[in-house]
């Protein structure tokens, strides 16, 4: 018969080293990184049409902070944690970021629709940046409704962004 004090050492032990083989494997969270990701964006305007294309753009992210430039443009704002594993971000765009990408798919728009577009209201749908459990790829997912006057009555438009690819993160 084993004694007491042994079987309760034993069970510490047991225990001890279960926590550090877990440790080992334990998920990784991002704190910072960066990667060129690409994807696809698509403009929808109604009574207009629709346009699109392909888009690259390198991503960066350090102390809450994210930036994304493409095309000569870049935009900015925070992340907060939308799970528990470190892993997915909900992304808010900064006050100068935000008039940016809507004035710049306002212009989109209305080339779209031949006619300038105004009174308009946005609702950003979802905006996320998930990275992969090795923090070694991204994706980023971005989508906006809006509404607004086109030649004397309203419209309305969606844009999505969705980007992937490889990402270095710590």
């Amino acid at each position: 018969m084993i004694p007491v004090f042994s079987r309760v050492l034993a069970r510490s032990i047991g225990l001890g080293l279960i926590c550090l083989l877990t440790a080992g494997v334990a998920q990784a969270q991002l704190n910072s990184g960066s990667g060129i990701l690409s994807g696809k964006e698509k403009l929808k305007v109604s009574r207009c049409g629709k346009d699109g294309g392909i888009v690259i753009a390198e991503v960066t992210v350090a102390n809450g902070m994210w930036t994304l430039s493409t095309s000569g443009l870049t935009y900015s704002g925070s992340l907060l944690p939308a799970d528990s594993k470190g892993r997915k971000f909900n992304a808010s765009f900064d006050t100068s970021s935000r008039a940016l990408l809507i004035s710049t798919l306002t212009d989109w728009a209305s080339d779209l629709c031949g006619a300038s577009i105004t009174n308009i209201r946005v609702e950003f749908r979802n905006s996320q940046l998930k990275v992969g459990k090795k923090l070694d790829k991204a994706k980023i997912i971005l989508k906006i409704r809006a509404t607004g006057q086109i030649s004397g009555g309203e419209g309305k438009a969606s844009y999505s962004l969705k980007l992937k690819g490889p990402f270095a993160g710590i």
